[in-house]
């Protein structure tokens, strides 16, 4: 568990990193309670790890915060992700769409956190949770997010269904698009 850190040093602060998640430490947000309670329902065990398999993955299971949801695709065996689904609301913030996109697209300081974080998923092949500062450029000042690993295979995990919810905004919208 971490709190208050800059890993690696150049990156967004990282107010809370754990692998350990509960249902308690969720409590304050009902969809971040919600999300986990369909990892606790859905995932299966394979072979040292336990995931999501891609095909059990339904939208409908995801009413209420959908929009905040990315499906990333590991590249090169994580040396890069590619955003197969990246929500609207998280675009909305963000100010584009970045569905297909690889993370190394993304403005340097925001790639190089968001690698930080699938990789530390996809490495110990289980879910990782963070409370995270956003960009300054954008409206978003902190950032819950909950990332679950999947598989396609059932061998290794491939890809990463996150959940990214804005929880403290620095202005009105109209300051920051």
């Amino acid at each position: 568990m971490k709190h208050a850190s800059h890993s690696p040093a150049s990156m967004l602060t990282i107010h809370f990193e754990t692998f350990d998640i509960t249902p308690k430490l969720l409590e304050n947000d009902k969809r971040l309670r919600a999300f986990w309670f369909y990892w606790l329902e859905t995932a299966r065990r394979y072979d040292g790890f336990k995931a999501l398999a891609k095909d059990d993955i339904r939208p409908e299971s995801f009413k209420g915060y959908l929009e905040y949801l990315t499906l990333t695709e590991a590249v090169n065996d994580g040396a890069d992700f590619r955003y197969r689904i990246y929500g609207t609301g998280i675009a909305k913030h963000f100010g584009r769409n970045m569905t297909g996109a690889l993370v190394s697209d993304l403005p340097p300081v925001s790639a190089e956190f968001q690698l930080y974080f699938y990789q530390q998923a996809l490495r110990k092949r289980q879910p990782v949770y963070m409370i995270t500062e956003g960009h300054p450029n954008i409206q978003v000042d902190m950032w819950a997010r909950l990332c679950l690993p999947v598989t396609t295979s059932g061998d290794r995990v491939e890809m990463l269904l996150n959940l990214a919810l804005p929880t403290r905004l620095r202005g009105t919208p109209a300051q920051y698009l």
